[in-house]
């Protein structure tokens, strides 16, 4: 299990041990007492670093989960749909 450093509506950074590469794609769980129930989402890898932080693309994310998530970065960063802390 990884751990998410950062979310947008655009996608998640995560952090951890880990065995991914550019263009694999995952099924992703999210979960954090800041979001009404689980969000199911697939995405793509965009890019790893050498350190072990991933950056995974979000593909065909339903309206209503775009909007959770936009209102979970807004609750942290104001107006800024840029990352925020998740669990």
């Amino acid at each position: 299990m990884l751990r998410t450093a950062s979310i947008s509506v655009g996608g998640l950074g995560v952090n951890g041990k880990h065995d991914l590469r550019s263009g694999d794609v995952v099924s992703l769980l999210v979960k954090s007492p800041e979001i009404p129930g689980n969000m199911h989402l697939r995405g793509q890898v965009a890019y790893v670093t050498g350190n072990g932080y991933c950056g995974i693309r979000f593909e065909q994310v339903h309206s209503e989960m775009q909007s959770m998530i936009l209102d979970y970065v807004k609750k942290f960063n104001g107006d800024s749909a840029s990352g925020a802390q998740a669990a």
